[in-house]
Parts: C-alpha cells; structure tokens; sequence
C-alpha cells in the first residue's frame, strides 16, 4: 500500500484581521463564511431603548445581524454579521448616521472587529 504525507493543512483560511493562516492555531477567530463579528459600542447605557422604536432597534435593523446580543444596558452591543464588504470604520460611519433615535445619540458610537468568542 503506497503512503503520502501531508503537507497542507485541513483548512487555511483567512482570519477576522484579514491574515491568511494555515488552520487550527489557538487563539485565532477563524470564518469559513465570510462571517465577521463586531463589538458596537453605543457610546452610553440602552436602559429603556429596547423594544419597538428604540435605539437597539434602529442598530439592529441598521446593521442586519446574523446574531446579535445587547449586553446589559451598558451600551455595548456584540453582532455576528455577513463579513462581505463590511469593516469596523464604516460600520461605525452607518451607526453615526442614525443620528438621534428615541432620544438617544449614536454621536459617540464606536465600532471594533471581534477577535474571540465566548459562548454560555
């Protein structure tokens, strides 16, 4: 029976920072979808913004989330998005646009590329 030895890794993939790696190294967020996923950073808590016609709602219809998590009313909003065309400056740029929803200012709204996930 004749032998080969492998010399490419089960999955190379690009990673969330845009780096090409040969698969499987801890710590490193991998997509194989085009997914990328995104801490938003509302700028001030989202008490009372949840719900029809709050500011949550306008970020979420906005930004057009895979998967989303609103964390507490800290402002913080984490997305799974489809990563085609899609960065952190101009996804912040499209969040600013909203301008003021429900009363609620997205002027210092702010925008970084995921690198982990934690799941529970």
């Amino acid at each position: 029976m004749s032998t080969s030895t492998r010399v490419n890794p089960v999955a190379a993939y690009t990673n969330s920072d845009g780096v090409d790696t040969s698969g499987h190294t801890h710590g490193v967020l991998f997509s194989v979808m085009q997914l990328k996923a995104f801490v938003i950073d509302c700028g001030a808590t989202l008490a009372g913004q949840g719900g029809i016609g709050g500011a949550i709602e306008a970020v979420f219809r906005e930004v057009q989330p895979l998967m989303f998590e609103s964390t507490s009313t800290s402002g913080v909003i984490h997305v799974i998005v489809d990563g085609h065309a899609v960065d952190a400056t101009g996804l912040a740029a499209r969040i600013a646009a909203l301008g003021t929803v429900n009363g609620y200012s997205f002027a210092g709204a702010t925008v970084t590329l995921g690198t982990h996930i934690t799941v529970s």
